[in-house]
């Protein structure tokens, strides 16, 4: 069986027969299509492509050219960069950078200055032992979980329904009052 060969008016009959589909691919970029239509041409007019038989010369040739394809689209995507503009852009994103930087920092210190009174107002309206079972509850975090009620009642000694009916208390007093405490009304 002798080898088939593709010559380039045999691929541009390929490339017509296939284009929707190529161009679908490309993900309606006909531009890339073109380009890389082109390049595969040119390389098929210095060495062509070669099969078993017709079937497997058209396979082998979308194949490639899908490959150019998204080679090429590859290429562009990482080529692409950010750019500021210098000057009044460039001021206006240094200026809008600093503004997010302040805001982070309010709200971080708003959460100090809450968990500061929260931690305050745990002190002053509950016994050292409903105090600690909550802060344990609240604090202990192993890998990102809160602990169950059994493992509070482990850690701390207590019971389990002890620890519950502590925290469930404390969490709806702090409902109930907390914000009122933190705004000084309390």
């Amino acid at each position: 069986m002798e080898a088939v060969s593709a010559t380039t008016t045999h691929y541009d009959n390929i490339v017509t027969t296939h284009y929707q589909r190529l161009i679908v691919f490309a993900r309606e970029d006909a531009d890339n299509v073109n380009d890389c239509y082109l390049k595969v041409r040119n390389r098929l007019e210095s060495k062509p492509f070669t099969a078993h038989t017709e079937t497997e010369l058209v396979q082998k040739l979308i194949t490639y050219t899908k490959s150019t394809i998204f080679n090429q689209f590859k290429t562009n995507y990482t080529a692409k960069k950010n750019y500021i503009e210098v000057g009044h852009d460039a001021e206006t994103q240094l200026q809008q950078e600093e503004l997010e930087e302040q805001l982070e920092l309010q709200e971080l210190n708003q959460m100090r200055f809450e968990v500061q009174k929260l931690f305050e107002y745990l002190k002053k309206n509950y016994s050292e032992a409903d105090n600690y079972v909550f802060r344990v509850y609240y604090l202990h975090n192993e890998q990102g979980k809160k602990i169950t009620y059994k493992e509070l009642s482990v850690i701390t000694g207590y019971s389990i329904s002890k620890c519950c009916g502590i925290i469930q208390k404390v969490k709806k007093d702090l409902r109930l009052n907390l914000i009122q405490y933190i705004n000084g009304i309390n």
